[in-house]
């Protein structure tokens, strides 16, 4: 089993563990609209790099459609945030990894490097704060 195979899983025993919660579809999609929009994200660019329709991305913004746990992870990881948080109907930004993207034209060659980036330092920030100097 891949690293990815095991994220997806843990995302899944997450959200399973806060189905008594109501999770809905909607808090969801509206946090991805959220920070998409903050960032300012085209819908495009990320269906581009999810490798979906635009019309999908509009699906899960507004609660249409469920997001597959697989893409809910690589949407958590390029926004710098931990998957669960997207359901989160208060969420909380963390300003210190979460910067604009000034262009709408960025490839997914370059969000994946943005995605790659966030997890970097994503980690260095765990290290620093689980540490016990």
């Amino acid at each position: 089993m891949n690293l990815e195979n095991v994220k997806t899983k843990d995302l899944e025993h997450q959200l399973k563990k806060r189905k008594g919660e109501h999770i809905r579809p909607t808090i969801i999609g509206k946090n991805i609209r959220l920070l998409r929009e903050r960032l300012g994200l085209s819908q495009e660019a990320l269906a581009d790099y999810l490798k979906v329709s635009h019309v999908t991305i509009s699906y899960y913004e507004t609660g249409q459609r469920t997001i597959p746990s697989r893409n809910l992870l690589k949407i958590s990881e390029l926004f710098g945030i931990d998957a669960y948080k997207l359901s989160l109907e208060d969420i909380q930004i963390e300003e210190n990894i979460t910067f604009t993207f000034r262009t709408n034209k960025l490839s997914t060659e370059s969000l994946e490097q943005i995605t790659a980036f966030h997890k970097v330092i994503k980690n260095y920030l765990k290290m620093i704060n689980d540490s016990t100097f």
